[in-house]
């Protein structure tokens, strides 16, 4: 059909020209059906912490001509915006996927991004910017957003805690930031003092106390702070009362003040010394003796002068002196009764005297009879004795008797006799008598004899497990005594003492303890008889081993990931006498989680979700006492692999109604798994086709730990608008129907309905439900110039068509 006329209309997808021969003209490429642009895709948008890595994740895909691939992308530029300015990182193209489409994967660390200007937290416009082989430039923009990470505190000085008031102490400490920010210091020392920007003070407390140290690092955006306690000890102060004088009757003190600029004042005052007499004057206590003995003074003085020099006389009373000793001996040679006196002089003249009474006996017969010295000694050991007397006369003239004191008989004739006593105190009589005039003298010595104490074996084991019994034998007991004994005390050093009566004590002479917690015990045997009780008369060391506890755990032999695995503890079985203050539990996957006792719950059960599954862990438990750290049980259990389902949904479009350019279809997992899920899609034609009715698309879509949905977009191209009757062609009849249809009601609608599927391939990870997704998708070819109504000018369009 050729019209006479050059008719230009503006369609949704275009303009057209039509001239006088019936020749129709595009006015740009878009316009020509079958086209798709080409296009460029940022994954989502991105979040890291400073310092952290970035991975960029993009896609590019060509334009479409007619359903031929002949365009390829040729050039990629990834391009940071920082406020007006613009940093660009060019990407080296991979290998294309078949259809075309490239994946654009770069990862950049944080010197990277520094270098690019990203050094600081904030938000960032991220764009991928693609180029293809006609030139067509397209883009995609997302944000990349960087948090801010606190700066990193360390106090590395004082190594001590513990200082005394008055110390010079080194301060140290350190901070570091992953980001630009500037770092400000400062330092409470908890005494009222700040110290700001300054990493290695050194501070004095003036007190002793507590002190709480905080050392703070500001960055632009946050707050670190570290902290650590002091003990500040008391120092006593020290008191000088100056050097020690030695001062003269009569002397003088000067003061003398003299300031810093040599200045200077005086002031005396006199000491006058007045001499004292001699104090505390002794001459002794009063003396007998036989004549002819020679006697020993001892005469003793004090005098406040310490200074004074003095003259020491002596009167003994008989017509004899002696001066300049505190101790002379004299010898009486005729018996009576003498004041002897002592004076003592200064030099000043100044005296004191006192005096004492010497009893001078006539000797009798016989002369100096001695029995010895006070005898001390133990009962069962020999006495020895040792008489003397002054000899006259021949030996043989006199008769030697000691009488022991104890009853026994009396020994004669011997200077020098032993005897062996019980315990006790005793008086012995050495006489020496006259055999012609049967004149006697006599001499006491006395006798202590001590009790000694009974002696004990005791034996038994060196070590014991706590929880145990300790046997111990009490052996054979020695006494030089003839006591009886009444009972046995045990000491077993761990708190418990024990006595057993004599009578009570088995054959075998064992006791046996039980030692409740390990120990390192000494244990103690005291006795008791009529003389008393001897403590601690035997003594053993023993070693009391601590035995770990046990405990029995019990759970289910399998779990699956993801679910909660209940582990149950059974109550913890120890011979000790020790408290568990905490439960340790190694889960076996890496994760470790620590119990107070108090905080187990009355079923004593504890809970793990264990996050991967196809593993084997073997679960360690360890508990804590006041004697250490026990691993007391273990078991292996199996974590199911679980993975998820696999679904895509169904898409029904009314291209007109919905206005819709793309079909997207939504892939899902019914759970999150822990795993990678990977899946090939690919188009498949139905009553619609590739090239000519949408886009073909194919790849694959993986799925990360944790995410559950994603989606595939394809793109529609332009229907074939005016073939009314659906048989792929435009021509008289699709006009005639056309007309027709004008007369129908305004309102009415011919819509068109096409259908392909997106179909699911090659599951790793996953299992599948739903391996195809049906789009179906309609139209109305009867709008030409797609406004939404059908017009006259609709059948005009359609006329040019022809």
């Amino acid at each position: 059909m050729v019209l006479p006329i050059t008719f230009f209309t503006s369609l949704a997808w275009g303009q057209i020209k039509v001239d006088g021969n019936g020749l129709i003209q595009y006015s740009n490429i878009e316009s020509i059906p079958g086209f798709e642009a080409t296009f460029a895709t940022i994954a989502s948008s991105l979040t890291i912490n400073e310092g952290d890595n970035v991975t960029l994740v993009g896609s590019a895909t060509p334009g479409v001509i007619s359903g031929s691939n002949s365009i390829t992308i040729v050039s990629a530029v990834w391009i940071l915006t920082i406020g007006a300015e613009t940093r660009s990182i060019t990407i080296t193209l991979p290998t294309a996927n078949n259809d075309g489409s490239v994946d654009i994967s770069t990862t950049l660390d944080w010197d990277a991004l520094s270098s690019l200007g990203v050094s600081n937290d904030g938000v960032y416009v991220l764009t991928l910017e693609v180029t293809d082989s006609a030139g067509t430039v397209a883009n995609d923009s997302t944000t990349l957003i960087v948090n801010n990470i606190e700066p990193t505190v360390s106090i590395d000085q004082p190594s001590s805690f513990t200082f005394n008031e008055g110390d010079n102490i080194q301060f140290e400490a350190s901070a570091s930031d992953p980001s630009s920010d500037t770092l400000t210091y400062s330092w409470n020392f908890g005494d009222e003092t700040i110290v700001n920007n300054v990493l290695q003070p050194l501070h004095t407390y003036e007190d002793d106390g507590e002190y709480e140290v905080i050392f703070t690092v500001k960055d632009d955006d946050s707050i670190s702070i570290e902290k650590l306690y002091l003990t500040i000890n008391n120092v006593d102060p020290i008191a000088n009362a100056g050097d020690d004088i030695t001062i003269t009757e009569g002397s003088t003190f000067t003061l003398t003040v003299t300031d810093n600029d040599g200045a200077s004042n005086s002031d005396q005052l006199v000491v006058t010394v007045n001499n004292l007499s001699p104090q505390n004057v002794n001459a002794g206590d009063d003396q007998t003796i036989d004549e002819g003995d020679s006697l020993a003074f001892a005469g003793s003085f004090d005098d406040p002068g310490i200074l004074d020099t003095h003259t020491i006389v002596w009167d003994f009373g008989d017509g004899n002196s002696t001066t300049g000793t505190l101790t002379p001996t004299h010898t009486y040679t005729q018996n009576g009764d003498y004041t002897v006196t002592l004076t003592i002089t200064d030099e000043q003249g100044a005296s004191a005297s006192d005096t004492l009474s010497v009893t001078v006996t006539e000797l009798p017969i016989p002369q100096n009879v001695e029995a010895g010295s006070i005898q001390v000694g133990n009962e069962g050991e020999a006495m020895n004795f040792n008489g003397s007397f002054t000899l006259s006369k021949p030996m043989e003239n006199y008769t030697i008797e000691w009488n022991f004191g104890d009853g026994s008989a009396s020994v004669f004739d011997t200077l020098t006799p032993s005897h062996i006593y019980s315990e006790g105190i005793y008086s012995v009589t050495f006489t020496v008598t006259d055999n012609n005039s049967l004149q006697s003298n006599s001499d006491t010595v006395t006798v202590y004899v001590n009790n000694v104490a009974p002696s004990l074996i005791i034996s038994g084991d060196d070590s014991v497990n706590e929880g145990g019994t300790y046997t111990l034998t009490l052996g054979t007991i020695t006494d030089p005594g003839q006591e009886t004994l009444i009972s046995y005390t045990i000491d077993w050093g761990d708190g418990n003492t024990e006595t057993i009566l004599v009578e009570e004590l088995n054959s075998d002479r064992t006791i046996t303890h039980l030692y409740e917690d390990d120990n390192n015990p000494t244990i103690l045997v005291s006795l008791t008889d009529e003389e008393g009780t001897y403590n601690n008369v035997a003594s053993k060391s023993v070693t009391v081993n601590n035995v770990a506890p046990s405990l029995e755990i019990s759970g289910d032999e399998m779990v699956d990931e993801e679910s909660v695995y209940t582990l149950t503890l059974g109550e913890v079985n120890d011979p000790g006498n020790d408290t568990v203050t905490n439960y340790i539990i190694n889960w076996g996957d890496g994760n470790i989680k620590t119990i107070l006792a108090e905080d187990l719950n009355s079923d004593r059960t504890v809970t793990h979700i264990y996050n991967n599954g196809d593993t084997n862990p073997t679960i360690l438990v360890s508990l804590t006492d006041e004697d250490g750290s026990y691993d007391v049980a273990s078991k292996s259990i199996t974590v199911n692999n679980v993975i998820p389902d696999i679904s895509i949904d169904d898409i029904v479009i009314n291209r007109h109604v919905d206005d819709n350019n793309v079909a997207v279809f939504t892939i899902s997992l019914d759970q999150s798994s822990n795993e990678t899920v990977t899946l090939d899609f690919t188009t498949l034609d139905g009553t619609a086709i590739a090239g000519l009715d949408y886009t073909q698309q194919q790849g694959q879509l993986i799925f990360t730990p944790g995410q559950t949905t994603q989606t595939v977009t394809v793109p529609f191209l332009e229907p074939l608008r005016g073939d009314i009757n659906g048989d792929g062609e435009v021509n008289r009849t699709d006009f005639d129907l056309l007309l027709a249809t004008r007369r129908e009601p305004f309102n009415s609608t011919q819509n068109i309905s096409k259908t392909f599927s997106l179909s699911l391939t090659n599951i790793q990870g996953g299992s599948i439900v739903d391996s195809s997704g049906l789009a179906t998708f309609s139209y109305d070819p009867r709008d030409l110039n797609n406004d939404g109504e059908i017009t006259l000018l609709d059948i005009r369009l359609l006329g040019l068509l022809l």
